[in-house]
């Protein structure tokens, strides 16, 4: 089968105008383009958070729209997420690597058990973004070059104050050629944009989550690596969960217009996920042309919360999930939406007990797909992540479309050491 790979069309790229700005740092010859003032420079770090911190801040206070943030070599000490509302800017890592670390892992730990005890709103949102980096709200801002490490909310696209509540942005935003190691959530994004955002070209190693979108339209994650080659290195964790998950789960939410496509996915036991619950909306998204390879997780000695994985076999000490999932939450039909979005071009290898998942999901295309590789989950369910499985009847099937969905396309797909069904339908 001949893969194709899809990318954005018609989305140029920001400027990058680097010159002479404010702080002394090392930059390489012609690093910075000249003297063009539209450059601010970032003070070299420190060691220090509150100095590295301020000096971030300052940069940043100076830029113009049409400016860019230049950041010197080395490691910065970020601590808590740091606002950005000037739009049209770029922020730009240095050529010789420039790190922004959140938190020491100790301190990540801590903040991680204190997001999982609290009960209150406003002090599980300041918990939850005591480690992180960059939240976006000014748009069409260009964030490139840097490793990000120990993060729980790397960046924040669109989004948001206390309780998570939306703020307009106008997209745009461009993510590339970054870097996201032993991080909680490489990004999350809230956008209602109609202008499309790209996260295109970055790596993600050792992440919980790499792309988290409560609510999102136009965003087109494309061409990342995301692998787990070590995930006692999740921080907090100790494991993957979805990699990518694109839901409208916010009150009156949608997500719409979507694109994954030409990515590889390593080691999650979700690969990718587009969901919607009671009241909300998923329509014309589209996952394509993605590689995909599955394994069975190993489960840590101790977890922080109790609800993820669910554990149904004390003697097992590892978990799965089923890697493309088009998922419809609410359990009543017409409740939500859930339609509409394509499946194609995806291999996916493997695979325990199910490859790809329909729920409550009408009139959607799963297309020229190949599937190698399916394993029967013995026993069954086994420990899973996400709702306890439903799919007894095609466990080790390729493609299960469940009760409840209607008038799915299923064309053209390749199945090769399937061990049950290629596809059962129950809808």
């Amino acid at each position: 089968m001949t893969m194709r790979k899809q990318f954005a069309t018609g989305l140029s790229g920001l400027a990058l105008v680097l010159a002479a700005g404010c702080a002394a740092a090392s930059f390489p010859p012609g690093a910075d383009g000249g003297s063009d003032a539209s450059v601010v420079r970032v003070a070299a770090p420190t060691g220090d958070q509150a100095a590295d911190r301020a000096n971030i801040l300052a940069a940043l206070d100076r830029v113009r729209p049409g400016g860019t943030v230049q950041f010197a070599p080395g490691a910065y000490l970020v601590g808590e997420m740091i606002p950005i509302e000037t739009p049209r800017i770029t922020i730009q890592g240095h050529p010789h690597g420039t790190t922004l670390r959140a938190c020491e892992p100790d301190e990540y730990h801590q903040m991680e058990l204190t997001v999982s005890r609290s009960t209150d709103e406003d002090e599980h949102w300041a918990s939850g973004t005591r480690c992180g980096t960059f939240m976006l709200t000014g748009g069409h801002v260009a964030i490139r070059g840097f490793t990000f490490e120990y993060t729980r909310l790397g960046l924040l696209l669109g989004c948001c104050h206390r309780g998570g509540v939306m703020r307009p942005s106008d997209g745009g935003y461009r993510i590339e050629e970054n870097t996201f190691r032993n991080v909680g959530n490489g990004i999350r994004a809230m956008l209602d944009a109609t202008v499309p955002s790209v996260i295109r070209g970055n790596r993600f190693i050792n992440v919980f989550h790499a792309l988290s979108a409560q609510q999102a339209s136009y965003l087109h994650f494309i061409d990342n690596d995301v692998s787990v080659p070590e995930p006692h290195r999740v921080p907090a964790m100790g494991y993957p969960s979805f990699a990518v998950a694109i839901n409208a789960s916010a009150d009156g939410g949608i997500c719409e217009h979507n694109l994954v496509s030409g990515n590889r996915i390593e080691g999650h036991p979700i690969a990718i996920r587009i969901g919607t619950r009671q009241g909300n909306s998923c329509r014309n998204n589209e996952i394509r042309d993605n590689t995909i390879a599955a394994w069975r997780v190993p489960l840590p000695a101790a977890r922080i919360y109790d609800d993820e994985p669910l554990i149904t076999d004390e003697a097992d000490s590892t978990f799965f999930g089923v890697p493309l999932q088009l998922v419809n939450w609410s359990d009543t039909t017409g409740q939500s939406v859930l339609e509409n979005n394509v499946i194609e071009g995806n291999r996916v290898t493997g695979a325990q007990g199910l490859a790809i998942l329909l729920s409550h999901a009408s009139r959607n295309r799963v297309v020229n797909n190949t599937i190698i590789g399916v394993a029967v989950l013995d026993p069954f369910p086994g420990n899973v992540l996400g709702r306890r499985p439903e799919w007894s009847e095609a466990n080790g099937s390729a493609i299960w479309i469940s009760p409840g969905s209607e008038d799915n396309e299923i064309i053209g797909n390749i199945f090769d050491s399937v061990v049950s069904h290629a596809v059962v339908l129950e809808g």
